[in-house]
């Protein structure tokens, strides 16, 4: 049965509720920009410990989610491009 207005509620119901329907819990980008910034950091980890090609796969599959927001789309195509640098990858060609 679901509650009433002015009807004290479960904590955890209320929970649910601020992570379904809380501005702050729910940023305006949504899942895309989430997975975009979730590639994002798998790239910077295999860049760090120089897996470059798993993080050239990462920053694409970044780039693929569209998440349209201008600057995380910048960061991923540079930090690409960066790890292509560290392969020797100097060509234009499957990019």
């Amino acid at each position: 049965m679901a509650p009433k207005p002015g009807d004290e509620v479960h904590p955890l119901f209320e929970g649910l509720q601020k992570l379904k329907y809380d501005p702050e819990e729910n940023k305006p980008e949504g899942v895309a920009y989430s997975l975009a910034l979730n590639y994002k950091e798998d790239g910077n980890y295999n860049f760090k410990y120089k897996n470059y090609r798993l993080a050239v796969i990462a920053y694409t599959e970044g780039l693929k989610v569209k998440c349209g927001n201008p600057d995380i789309d910048a960061t991923l195509l540079n930090n690409r491009a960066a790890a292509h640098y560290f392969l020797k990858n100097y060509s234009f060609e499957g990019l």
